[in-house]
């Protein structure tokens, strides 16, 4: 146990570069994905209470113009606190609007994510078909462990590692926020369909076995590319 815990310390003082461009990534990620929610929110009329870069107390925050703006210590994600999405009792909660309002702020995450990658495919490569083609040979190699292709296209393509990272990251938080679990996206664009009809027991056994297997899925995926 002690051998492990050393070993990782020693990679972490040897990569935290990497680490670093990587988390910085991440950050931005999840900073277009919640604004995407906030400003289609705010132009629905539904009212938004607090916008979060990470998870946890937050430890930096300020309100401006009604939104608390937090930074919090947990770089796993983000959230949006939009108004009203467990009531409804004002005008401008999330329940009081109809499905098609709903349904607009829950997708424009995923949106924004996905325009982000396409920006940067014809920024970095003039081509959004190459671009699209090295994210999915770059996540194959992650998942498998295998670059021996990356390293045959890093020969003849030149490769911003920055720029890669953030489209990889930007394609894999659209599409994985698609997938029908809550608390991701797609997961509460069917839920908000049929809440009405589910029990407060089992909205709160969807809603906590959901963060389980989200968080959980994050620390197995950082834990499989960077430290197995």
């Amino acid at each position: 146990m002690l051998e492990s815990i050393l070993n990782i310390g020693s990679w972490l003082v040897e990569n935290w570069q990497g680490l670093g461009v990587f988390f910085g990534c991440l950050l931005i990620t999840v900073l277009i994905h919640e604004l995407g929610h906030m400003i289609v929110a705010l132009r629905c009329g539904i009212g938004v209470k607090a916008f979060s870069i990470g998870f946890g107390a937050p430890f930096l925050h300020k309100t401006i113009k009604g939104i608390d703006y937090r930074l919090s210590p947990l770089p796993f994600g983000g959230y949006v606190d939009i108004q009203g999405m467990s009531s409804k009792k004002k005008p401008t909660d999330f329940l009081a609007h109809r499905y098609l309002h709903k349904f607009l702020v829950l997708i424009a995450g995923v949106t924004t994510n996905i325009l982000l990658a396409l920006g940067i495919y014809l920024i970095h490569y003039g081509s959004v078909s190459l671009g699209f083609k090295i994210d999915l040979l770059t996540l194959k190699a992650m998942f498998t462990q295998d670059y021996t292709v990356m390293q045959g296209v890093f020969r003849y393509i030149p490769i911003n590692l920055f720029l890669l990272q953030l489209s990889v990251l930007n394609l894999f938080c659209g599409v994985s926020n698609l997938l029908p679990i809550v608390p991701l996206d797609g997961g509460l664009i069917w839920y908000y369909i049929v809440e009405k009809k589910l029990s407060k027991g089992f909205k709160r056994f969807i809603n906590v076995s959901g963060w389980i297997f989200v968080i959980g899925i994050q620390v197995v995926l950082l834990y499989w590319i960077y430290f197995k």
